[in-house]
């Protein structure tokens, strides 16, 4: 890629559109996680659907977890506590 990925990334969310970022070495697992994510703006809703039924074709009840900054974490959820791999999920 000519340019840096995270100014590019950004362009695609502020865009309405969906970026991938891939790192090193595949991932397995429920919560593989930091090798390759999804990128997305949280504030459409149809993304969720639209990343579980075409990108990654799996079951629709299948939640995403969010990734922030740990000192936001408070902040930004009224139950909340220190999750390093990102397990569970609430509703």
């Amino acid at each position: 890629m000519g340019e840096p990925w995270p100014e590019k990334v950004g362009e695609l969310i502020a865009g309405e559109k969906i970026g991938a970022v891939f790192h090193g070495r595949m991932e397995w697992g429920p919560r593989a996680l930091g090798n390759r994510s999804l990128l997305a703006t949280p504030l459409n809703p149809d993304f969720r659907e639209r990343i579980n039924k075409e990108i990654k074709r799996r079951p629709s009840f299948q939640p995403f977890c969010p990734s922030i900054l740990e000192e936001e974490r408070e902040r930004l959820f009224s139950e909340s506590y220190k999750n390093k791999h990102m397990t569970r999920h609430f509703e």
